[in-house]
């Protein structure tokens, strides 16, 4: 079994000693290494060839079902497609991992939303209130999620992923030649033909600079394309163009002795004062209290407007749009 992967700089003794490491940590915790012998190595590319990635699984998983772990042949990377089959070898249940829930976005009613939200937050039981959080957070998950069924609908099938603006037929050609070229490479290697290897080697790196030359000159092209189009408005798609995702990361607001600070030059002056203090300041700090107060509501307006929309939900399925719409209701 390799360990791990010998870095630039190092000498094979550093990669043996992480290797000891990586089996101490594996018999201490009871972990169990899943890697079967496979004709098929992990990682090959045009310089080398080895089994380099090692699946892991803890002492429970290992005794609860068995591992059918193989390793299959990927044009996509260098790393070669590892795939792992769980057979439960007890008969008690295992509990199944919901899928997350999505929601259609286009076109949403959110004025009905808010609507139903309320509607459903008066039909709450008095004793609301006094149940433990936890079963409050999920009565008040299941609440949002029926009224996100009833107004938004749940998302059927995920739409189709759209083809860059850039791409062309000519770069899909380049790209099934360069494929092909490392499957003769790999199992040139296989093989152990050895001289056919070596010009598959030499072909394929010419094949894959080209490749990637006419990536780039494609983008470039692309580009000025966009440009010339939007000329003369160049705060439009331009612009959105260049900033990218860099938003704004003010800080929002900090209590210092029960006061709201929201202004980011007294925010930052105070996190300094407390991170790096001065022994002959002072400076109120923000961690005297040992019990927190609570919060004012101009705090969660604060959090809850810089909540990004369209960012990915968690495992409930919730995202910034949704806790916008409840925090408004």
């Amino acid at each position: 079994m390799w360990f791990s992967k010998l870095s630039r700089h190092a000498e094979g003794r550093a990669n043996y000693n992480r290797g000891e490491l990586l089996s101490e940590w594996m018999l201490e915790k009871g972990a169990v290494a899943l890697n079967q012998p496979s004709e098929v190595f992990t990682f090959d590319n045009l310089r080398a060839h080895s089994d380099i990635d090692v699946t892991i699984v803890n002492d429970a998983a290992s005794m609860w079902a068995t591992y059918d772990w193989r390793v299959d042949v990927w044009e996509l990377s260098d790393h070669n497609m590892i795939t792992v089959v769980a057979t439960p070898t007890t008969t008690s249940t295992v509990e199944s991992i919901a899928p997350v829930p999505s929601w259609n976005f286009s076109n949403a009613r959110w004025r009905l939303f808010e609507e139903e939200m309320v509607r459903r937050a008066t039909e709450l039981s008095e004793d609301f209130s006094q149940l433990p959080l936890d079963q409050q957070v999920s009565t008040l998950c299941r609440m949002v999620h029926i009224v996100c069924d009833n107004v938004l609908g749940r998302r059927t099938s995920r739409s189709p992923r759209r083809r860059a603006g850039w791409w062309t037929a000519n770069l899909s050609s380049v790209r099934h030649e360069v494929r092909r070229l490392r499957r003769r490479l790999q199992d040139a290697r296989r093989r152990g033909d050895v001289d056919n290897a070596e010009l598959i080697v030499v072909v394929l790196r010419r094949a894959s600079a080209d490749y990637k030359n006419l990536i780039v000159k494609a983008k470039e092209d692309s580009w000025r394309r966009a440009v010339g189009e939007n000329v003369h408005d160049p705060w439009g798609r331009v612009y959105r163009f260049c900033r990218g995702r860099r938003k704004c990361t003010e800080i929002g607001c900090l209590r210092v002795n029960g006061e709201l600070v929201t202004d980011w030059g007294d925010c930052a002056r105070v996190l300094l004062r407390n991170f790096f203090p001065i022994a002959e300041s002072d400076a109120p700090s923000a961690f005297t209290e040992e019990v927190p107060p609570d919060l004012e509501e101009v705090e969660v307006d604060t959090c809850v407007a810089r909540l990004k929309s369209k960012r990915s939900p968690g495992m409930d399925g919730i995202n910034g749009a949704i806790c916008k719409a409840v925090w408004r209701a």
